[in-house]
């Protein structure tokens, strides 16, 4: 049995782990659920689906979890949440990049 023990680089060889391709994510229960579902599935198109339901999933979290912090801080400054003008949210939402906040 051949081992492979790395490339040719200017002539010389270099480790094989120098040329494999890391992905990184920000996103820790993705990368949780990603290498046992993607990596079992053998068509794109399933591949695809695992990824849009972890996409959707993701959002819908992450709105939860901007709500209850919104809520929080709301509290903290003795705001209710229905004193607070759509626009003020719309204008607030522009400034850090997001699209149109749902409460």
């Amino acid at each position: 049995m051949h081992r492979r023990e790395g490339q040719r680089t200017h002539g010389s060889a270099a480790p094989q782990a120098a040329f494999r391709r890391h992905r990184r994510s920000d996103h820790p229960a993705r990368t949780q659920a990603e290498p046992r579902l993607v990596g079992v599935v053998k068509s794109s198109r399933a591949r695809n689906k695992i990824k849009h339901w972890l996409n959707v999933h993701q959002r819908e979290r992450a709105i939860e979890i901007g709500k209850k912090l919104l809520e929080k801080e709301a509290r903290k400054y003795r705001i209710s949440l229905k004193e607070i003008k759509e626009a003020d949210l719309q204008r607030a939402a522009s400034e850090y990049g997001l699209g149109v906040p749902t409460i």
